[in-house]
């Protein structure tokens, strides 16, 4: 109930006044979008700092990942993927897909990096737990779990 209060005055302290028919034309598709380099995946949120943080922490717990830590003044979550649903014995239907041990990145800590980019743009970067950059294989599986989540 904490995170959805905090998401609430996340998203009203740094909104303009807007019309609500305007707001729900506005679709997720438009404020998030995954972005590929040579150096990686990031994620870019057209949105200020504040919402961005809250909307990233609220999505963390739908995409399988578990909140260990986080620094804010830094940017940085620091995160253990606990696999879809987030649950560790894979749930009533593991049988029909496979087990969740098949996936490698189960049980793995990363660090998520929000950076503002301009005041009404952050991007956000998944590394290793040692802050250095992991595969981009990785990156974009983890990311995409995290842009469908964040809300």
């Amino acid at each position: 109930m904490l995170r959805n209060i905090a998401q609430f005055i996340a998203n009203s302290a740094e909104s303009a006044p807007v019309s609500m028919m305007a707001e729900q034309a506005m679709t997720g598709a438009g404020r998030i979008a995954m972005e590929e380099s040579t150096s990686g995946a990031r994620l870019r949120l057209d949105l200020p700092f504040n919402r961005a943080w809250a909307a990233t922490e609220k999505g963390f717990t739908d995409a399988g990942f578990r909140l260990d830590d986080k620094n804010r003044s830094a940017g940085l979550f620091y995160v253990t993927y606990l696999g879809p649903e987030g649950e560790e014995d894979g749930g009533w239907f593991s049988w029909l897909g496979g087990s969740d041990s098949d996936d490698p990145l189960i049980g793995q800590e990363f660090q998520v990096q929000l950076t503002t980019e301009d005041t009404s743009q952050v991007t956000i970067h998944i590394l290793g737990s040692d802050g250095q950059p992991i595969g981009q294989l990785e990156q974009q599986g983890l990311l995409t779990l995290l842009q469908g989540n964040i809300t």
